[in-house]
Formats: C-alpha cells, sequence, structure tokens
C-alpha cells in the first residue's frame, strides 16, 4: 500500500495548496477571536469581583479551569471547518484523504492504537511514580472530576484530531510534494508542531528539554504516520496523550493548570520526562508496525 502522503486525487498544486493554507488559517483566526469575546462575556457578566481580566497580560483570572478548556474548543471547530472547506472545495478531494490512501477509514487500528497507548502509557506513569514518588500527590475522584471526564472525553479527541489532521495530514503532504525522504519530513512536521507548543507555560521548567520534548513528540507522531502509510495510528496516540495528560495530571506550570486531575505533581524533573515520552512512543511505533504486519499476513 502507498503511504497516505502521496495523494494522487484532486488538485494538489502549490498554489491551491498555498490558498487551503491560508484560508484555513484565515477560518482558524475567526474562531480564535470568537472564543477570546466569549471569554470576555463570561467574565464581564458573571458578577463575580474574583473573575476578572489582568490588564498587564491579558489573561482570564479567576475562571474555572474546565470551562477555560470547554471555550477553548470553539477555535478547534472552526479549524476542522476551515480544513474540511479547503479540503474539499480548494483541492477537491475527499476529506479521509487527510488520514488514508484506502477508501474507508479502518476505525479498529484507532480503538486498537488508543488502548494500547493508554496502557503504555499507564506503565510509564507506573515507572515515574516508583522513582519520582514524592513528586505525586494523589487528589481522588473529586466533585469536579466527572465534568472533566465528559469534557475531555468530548472535547480532547476534537483537539488532537484536528492537530494530526493539519500537521500530519494538510502540511505533510503539501511538503511530500517536494520531500521524499521521510527523516527529513519527520524533523520538519516535528519542530513546526513543536515550535507552536514553545509558548505553553511547561516552558518555564527546561526550556531546552521541553522543547526537545515537544519537537520529539511531533517527530514521532510524524514517523509513525510515514511509517503505517496511514494517519489512523498517530491519531490514537494523540488523543490518548492528551486525555490521559489532563485527566490524570495537575501541573502548576502546564496548559491544564488547576484542573481537577487525579494526581498533583510537582518538582519533575523535564530531562528524565523527554526520556519517558522517548521510551513511550518508540514502543508505541514498534507495536504498531507489528499490528500492520500481522494484518497484512491475514489478508495476503
Amino acid at each position: 500500500m502507498r503511504g497516505y502522503e502521496r495523494v494522487e486525487v484532486g488538485k494538489n498544486t502549490g498554489g491551491r495548496y498555498t490558498g487551503a493554507f491560508f484560508a484555513t488559517l484565515g477560518i482558524l483566526l475567526v474562531g480564535a477571536i470568537i472564543s477570546v469575546l466569549v471569554l470576555i462575556l463570561i467574565v464581564v457578566s458573571d458578577g463575580n469581583k474574583d473573575t476578572y481580566i489582568d490588564a498587564s497580560t491579558f489573561e482570564i483570572v479567576g475562571l474555572s479551569p474546565i470551562a477555560t478548556l470547554a471555550i477553548s474548543h470553539i477555535s478547534y471547530l472552526f479549524w476542522l471547518l476551515g480544513i474540511w472547506i479547503s479540503v474539499r472545495f480548494i483541492l477537491k478531494r475527499p476529506f479521509r484523504t487527510l488520514i488514508t490512501p484506502l477508501q474507508q477509514i479502518n476505525w479498529k487500528r484507532i480503538w486498537f492504537g488508543f488502548g494500547i497507548f493508554i496502557v503504555l502509557y499507564i506503565l510509564v506513569l507506573i515507572i515515574d511514580l516508583l522513582v519520582f514518588a514524592s513528586s505525586y500527590t494523589w487528589n481522588g475522584f473529586s466533585s469536579q472530576f466527572g465534568w472533566l471526564l465528559l469534557f475531555v472525553l468530548v472535547l480532547t479527541p476534537i483537539q488532537t484530531t484536528v492537530e494530526e489532521l493539519f500537521f500530519r495530514g494538510f502540511l505533510l503532504q503539501w511538503f511530500a510534494k517536494g520531500i521524499k525522504n521521510h527523516i527529513l519530513l519527520a524533523l520538519i512536521i516535528g519542530f513546526i508542531f513543536g515550535a507552536l507548543h514553545f509558548t505553553n507555560p511547561e516552558m518555564t521548567n527546561s526550556k531546552l528539554f521541553m522543547g526537545l520534548d515537544y519537537v520529539m513528540v511531533g517527530f514521532m507522531l510524524t514517523i509513525i504516520a510515514l511509517k503505517t502509510k496511514t494517519l489512523e495510528f498517530s491519531l490514537a496516540a494523540h488523543a490518548a496523550n492528551n486525555m490521559f495528560i489532563f485527566l490524570c495530571i495537575q501541573m502548576e506550570n502546564s496548559v491544564g493548570g488547576a484542573l481537577p486531575s487525579l494526581f498533583t505533581v510537582v518538582g519533575l524533573s523535564p530531562k528524565s520526562g523527554l526520556f519517558l515520552d522517548l521510551l513511550l512512543f518508540g514502543a508505541y511505533l514498534i507495536i504498531a508496525m507489528n499490528y500492520i504486519k500481522k494484518e497484512k499476513a491475514i489478508h495476503s
């Protein structure tokens, strides 16, 4: 099976890709503006003096982290709309071509990948707990955890899927028109993906190792997609990774912030985090490749 990055249907000229890129960003910008306006409206109208906009940083202070998480996903819905419009009406091809060259998406791969990644992450978490036990505090199932679980189950897969469709779908297929080497492609996409996370609060823990971690994750997700010749396993891994983090790990300097997660973590080493993530995604790649081989053997 040829890789999904080599698209043979539709109108995939450089000019159309450029137009699709700016159309997608334009619609994403509209969604981002609406998200900000909704946050401002809530702050202005909730009657709570503890909720306000910090004039120096323009950040919303005092709003529930779960509410902030939910509202931030408005922009992802617009981003998804922008990608869909661009692929269907500018590149003029089926939307599924961002994921697979086949006629149907293989949902068995996605569910298998999701389950395996969760199992691997649990094993990594156990290792981390044994080595850095003093860094973890068990919060338990608070009254707010049910709401967090609901929002994470519904919204986080939207966020991760949109990012995969854009970075390892649209951008990867665009760059693959001129770049054939998989390692170079993965490095480029991984760096772009990682660089857009450099403004995350986690970077205050270590610009070097957190930056390398983000780029490494982007690189590994891209390599997984290229080696399995489909975006399905990367979609599963990204969703499982973010859902697990939101539900289980609360850190002060993180995107999740004060979410009512199961554990509060302080003082973890970014260097060890980089190593464990490399171990996690490396093991996942090996399992995904073996799954593809067994799948081929069954159907041959």
